[in-house]
C-alpha cells in the first residue's frame, strides 16, 4: 500500500455524515490535465468530505469546489485517494482550511474524536 495516498484513522477529526451534496469541481488530475466535472459528496465532515471522480486526482494538489445548492465555492486540497476505481470512479478525500460552518448545507455535531 502507498503511504503517501492515504490519511491514518489517527488523523481523521470530527464527525462523519454520510450525505451527497452535488459539486462541481475543478483540478488536476494525477498525470496533470485538468479535469472539470460535477459529482456527490458521499461523505462530509467540518473540514472535508469523501467525493468519487472520473480521474484520479493528484495528492495535496488544489481543488476548486463549488456546492451546485448554495453556489458556494471554496478552495479545497487532495489529502487521500483510494488505490482503485469503484463503480468507474475514484475515492478522493478533500479538506479545507478554514472552511465555514454550513458549507454542506447541514450543521454537523459536534465529533468526540480530536
Amino acid at each position: 500500500m502507498d503511504e503517501a495516498n492515504h490519511l491514518e484513522p489517527e488523523r481523521r477529526r470530527g464527525s462523519r455524515l454520510v450525505m451527497q451534496v452535488p459539486l462541481s469541481i475543478r483540478g488536476k488530475t494525477r498525470d496533470g490535465r485538468v479535469l472539470s466535472e460535477h459529482t456527490l459528496t458521499e461523505v462530509i465532515g467540518a473540514q472535508g468530505a469523501m467525493i468519487r471522480t472520473s480521474q484520479l486526482l493528484q495528492m495535496g494538489s488544489d481543488l476548486e469546489v463549488t456546492n451546485r445548492l448554495s453556489e458556494q465555492t471554496l478552495r479545497f486540497r487532495v489529502v487521500w485517494a483510494g488505490e482503485n476505481q469503484k463503480e468507474g470512479q475514484w475515492e478522493i478525500g478533500i479538506e479545507a482550511a478554514g472552511m465555514p460552518e454550513g458549507f454542506w448545507g447541514v450543521l454537523l455535531p459536534a465529533g468526540s474524536n480530536p
